[in-house]
């Protein structure tokens, strides 16, 4: 009995948009539906993006190709969002693979590359460009090109499709990860006191100085030893050699609405006569349980959004999520201000207009569960929370969201 994993190809036309069957090698325990992989596809075996949408144990009539590589597990597709993915798919005749692009973080697709050659283990002969491949681990197409001449490319192919040898993608190290490096002290401040003392290890000034700063902050990076002490980074550097200083790195969220969560406002929401009928209709619809939808209806300053605001406040506080999409992108600073003083960094903001390091992050965060209440543009419809009790669709007769 083998593990089988069920794909779709992420980048198929409609026409192949089907399931395939991959073999799950012993060393990838952790694939499972949702999860984005790498698999050989056609005669040449390049790796494919495609998503698990199915796991079995069993036997295979015919011989399956091996799945190549896992994605982080921070770039799986939830269960709700791979339904949405193939509701889409029979609503729009778009294909499972397009839908999950748009879904997932644009940053996910740069993070494989075409790697080496590895011998399969039914592989047999004496061959010689099989005997390279299997005393040289981890050669490359260029390595066998410099090897063998630049024919070795029909060989190569032949032996792909013969099921002889494999090619295997690498994965690249995140380009979107952004991190900081965070220094503290290695010491207790007894430790610390005697250190300072001894001109064998704190050898000058600058260095003295650095250890006290560090002693009365707890940790700082290296912008802010910089601005605060006018140090150049070697004194902090001996520190960290000689084992007084140590040295961590930390990824940094992007958020560049980080600085509206800042101001908060947590004061009760005051409704009027009708402000408070509109909310007590949409509550009941919410207390019920099942899916319903309404309209909420008045003209500029009549005090939707503190209607909003308030069935927020029931939703997010028993624990559930909740989606407030608007139409345009210009609308978005205006409407996380009010939301962000509000609920403070739960928020999280979706649309195009941000970078890919910010939309990964912003992935990220609504992914672990941090984020609650997700502000976008039409494609926050995808965000992954956990947990939706409510979607808001501010100015919903707007054409941009028939897109």
């Amino acid at each position: 009995m083998k593990d089988i994993a069920t794909v779709r190809l992420l980048d198929a036309p409609y026409r192949a948009d089907r399931d395939y069957d991959y073999l799950i090698p012993s060393d990838m325990a952790a694939v499972r539906r949702g999860r984005i992989c790498s698999v050989p596809f056609g005669a040449g075996n390049r790796g494919r993006y495609a998503v698990v949408v199915g796991v079995r144990r069993g036997e295979s009539e015919r011989t399956l190709k091996r799945i190549l590589s896992l994605l982080p597990e921070e770039y799986r597709v939830t269960e709700e969002i791979l339904s949405l993915c193939f509701f889409l798919r029979e609503h729009t005749l778009c294909s499972v693979g397009d839908a999950v692009r748009a879904a997932v973080p644009v940053s996910a697709f740069g993070m494989l590359s075409e790697g080496y050659f590895a011998l399969l283990p039914e592989a047999e002969g004496e061959d010689g460009l099989l005997s390279y491949i299997r005393s040289h681990e981890g050669v490359t197409e260029e390595g066998l090109a410099v090897a063998f001449g630049k024919e070795v490319k029909k060989r190569l192919t032949a032996l792909l499709r013969a099921g002889a040898i494999l090619r295997k993608t690498v994965q690249k190290k995140e380009m979107t990860e952004k991190t900081v490096r965070v220094y503290a002290p290695a010491l207790t401040p007894e430790e610390a006191t005697r250190a300072l003392a001894d001109p064998k290890q704190v050898k000058n000034e600058k260095q003295a100085a650095l250890l006290r700063f560090l002693l009365d902050e707890g940790e700082a990076t290296f912008p802010e030893i910089e601005s605060r002490l006018n140090l150049s980074l070697s004194p902090v550097q001996a520190l960290v050699r000689i084992g007084l200083v140590s040295c961590e790195e930390r990824r940094v969220e992007r958020n560049p609405y980080a600085r509206l969560a800042q101001r908060r406002d947590d004061s009760p929401v005051l409704l009027s006569e009708a402000q408070e009928r509109a909310y007590l209709s949409l509550s009941s619809l919410y207390r019920e349980g099942k899916a319903a939808c309404a309209l909420l209806y008045g003209v500029t300053g009549s005090g939707k959004t503190k209607v909003m605001m308030r069935l927020l406040d029931d939703v997010l506080g028993e624990g559930k999520s909740a989606i407030l999409m608007v139409p345009e992108i210009a609308l978005t600073p205006q409407t996380v201000g009010i939301f962000c003083s509000r609920y403070g960094e739960s928020v999280t903001v979706l649309h195009s207009s941000l970078s890919v390091g910010e939309r990964a992050d912003a992935y990220r965060k609504i992914l672990s569960g941090e984020s609650r209440l997700v502000i976008g543009t039409r494609s926050a419809v995808f965000a992954p929370v956990e947990r939706l009790g409510l979607i808001i669709l501010d100015e919903e007769h707007e054409h941009t969201y028939k897109s």
